[in-house]
């Protein structure tokens, strides 16, 4: 499986070659677990920061994905009768394929709506730190990469020339299996930076448009620019 999805990452990352539309960005954010877990049932907030590279046609893309932990999630398990406490983070990563959609008139340099939808693997190095009569032990446990699913809404603004701010929220599906089995489903709110690429029948568009050339804010400049000249 895992290498049925890295070929179709791949496939994906060589389809904006043959794109009218070329999509680079860089995302972060903060994750929120959904764990459905006895002993990992609190909700833990922690950190990824990733790329997406995309391509296609104007309001639909394909592309690929990869993004990784800066901040672990963490669970603190402490047993008082015992004097025991147990600190479990999880170091997730993730690489996969997508299919994003960009409800606007004109994807590449106006406002739009994006739906997402992707599958790919998620591989975790979970740690435990154990420490019980003043001494602390480490144990180190690495799941096999897991199938899992995403998808979400969010919008994208033109901020300059081709720039756009993007923000959305994401939904993980995936289910742990290890030492314990469990899903491991979580929420993801992202933000980002994205910047556009045209070619083709999109470049010309671009170029033949000139009111959206400067982004959102071109077109209110543009319709008040003579005010009060006449």
């Amino acid at each position: 499986m895992r290498q049925t999805i890295t070929t179709l990452v791949m496939i994906a990352l060589a389809l904006p070659v043959f794109s009218q539309n070329l999509m680079l960005e860089i995302f972060s954010g903060a994750n929120i677990t959904a764990y459905d877990s006895d002993i990992y049932s609190d909700n833990s907030v922690y950190h990824p920061i990733g790329f997406r590279i995309a391509g296609g046609l104007p309001n639909v893309q394909l592309g690929g994905e990869y993004h990784k932990d800066i901040k672990h999630a963490s669970f603190d398990n402490a047993i008082q009768l015992l004097q025991t406490e147990t600190v479990s983070e999880f170091d997730n990563s993730y690489y996969g394929g997508f299919i994003r959609a960009n409800i606007s008139p004109n994807p590449a340099y106006a406002f739009g709506i994006v739906l997402k939808a992707g599958v790919g693997i998620y591989d975790v190095t979970q740690t435990n730190k154990l420490t019980a009569a003043g001494i602390e032990t480490t144990e180190k446990i690495t799941y096999d990469g897991q199938l899992g699913f995403n998808g979400g809404i969010g919008f994208s603004l033109p901020i300059a020339e081709k720039l756009h701010l993007e923000a959305g929220y994401m939904y993980n599906l995936v289910k742990r299996e290890g030492v314990e089995d469990y899903n491991a489903n979580h929420h993801s709110f992202q933000v980002g930076f994205s910047y556009n690429f045209l070619f083709g029948e999109s470049a010309r568009r671009y170029d033949s448009n000139k009111r959206w050339k400067n982004g959102w804010r071109s077109s209110a400049g543009g319709r008040y620019k003579n005010w009060g000249k006449n």
